[in-house]
């Protein structure tokens, strides 16, 4: 995920480092159906378009409109990176996780750590 990607996501007019997370913003950045985020663990390929192989679904996450369906863990596992998909399962966008002691960009989370059936807490995106 880049700057572009971001702004886009989150609005032009967006200022801070940290933008907090509007799923009514998610949905309409993708523009069609309902948004999934995706989070898995293990490498992250190298381009939003590039196969998934080993890497762990962690959880789906499902925006609806102006929020999030379910924030509950499938998985127990380490979050390393996150895809936006559309209503067709098509990647939209790819951020590593991050958390609020990492300085680089990326899809912000309380943790890395996920545990099944405990909620994830998205906290926003970093540029």
């Amino acid at each position: 995920m880049n700057r572009r990607d971001l702004l886009a996501l989150f609005g032009a007019g967006v200022s801070a480092l940290v933008l907090p997370w509007e799923p009514k913003r998610v949905y309409s950045f993708v523009r069609r159906g309902e948004p999934m985020i995706r989070i898995y663990e293990g490498a992250a390929p190298i381009t939003k378009d590039a196969a998934l192989t080993k890497q762990v679904l962690l959880s789906d996450l499902r925006v609806s409109g102006t929020s999030f369906a379910d924030y509950s863990a499938d998985r127990t596992g380490t979050a390393s990176f996150a895809r936006m998909t559309d209503e067709l399962g098509r990647a939209v966008w790819q951020a590593p996780i991050v958390t609020s002691q990492d300085a680089g960009p990326g899809l912000r989370l309380d943790s890395r750590a996920i545990v099944a059936g405990y909620s994830i807490v998205l906290l926003g995106a970093a540029l």
